[in-house]
């Protein structure tokens, strides 16, 4: 209770007096010559520009250059696990002159989620690429499990090359 008579007694209207007003004119002042620390250096003439706020957090790293070539994908090949679904893909590429397709699929990844089966059928006018991804053998999967997604690569060989014929995806019919 102390404290509070003090506090009370240190003040008039509400305005500090006293030792109360040094403090607070001590600080201000301290404060005003932090700030002006800050502006643009003696040797640099101060630029009209908007400040902006800090938010503490550090600003994200510049948009990489499109004409960086994106890094390689995981290649992964079948193994064997579960078939529970299939899994839409997309063509990367051809290879051995259209007898090979490179393709990207996204997955969470082994053990729960892994491409499982490559399956081709093939026409004189079509070939039909069907991947499927599930779980591995004695896999636990379920809550509490982390998962993540990626994108990864699978090369599936054809008996001939593809020469014009429409390649369709299993997953997407």
């Amino acid at each position: 209770m102390r404290r509070r008579a003090d506090d009370i007694r240190n003040t008039i209207g509400g305005r500090p007096r006293g030792g109360a007003l040094r403090a607070c004119l001590a600080a201000l002042l301290g404060g005003t010559l932090v700030l002006g620390a800050c502006g643009a250096p003696a040797d640099e003439p101060a630029r009209d520009e908007p400040a902006q706020p800090s938010t503490g957090v550090p600003a994200p790293p510049a948009a990489p250059d499109v004409t960086t070539p994106a890094p390689p994908r995981q290649r992964v090949q079948p193994v064997a696990g579960r078939s529970e679904r299939r899994v839409p893909w997309k063509l990367a590429g051809e290879r051995d002159g259209g007898r090979g397709l490179e393709l990207e699929v996204m997955l969470g990844g082994p053990p729960c989620d892994a491409l499982t089966g490559v399956e081709v059928r093939a026409t004189e006018a079509t070939v039909v690429v069907t991947l499927r991804a599930g779980r591995l053998p004695d896999a636990r999967c379920g809550p509490g499990v982390e998962a993540f997604v990626g994108t990864f690569s699978v090369v599936v060989q054809l008996d001939e090359p593809l020469r014009g014929r429409r390649l369709v995806d299993g997953a997407r019919r």
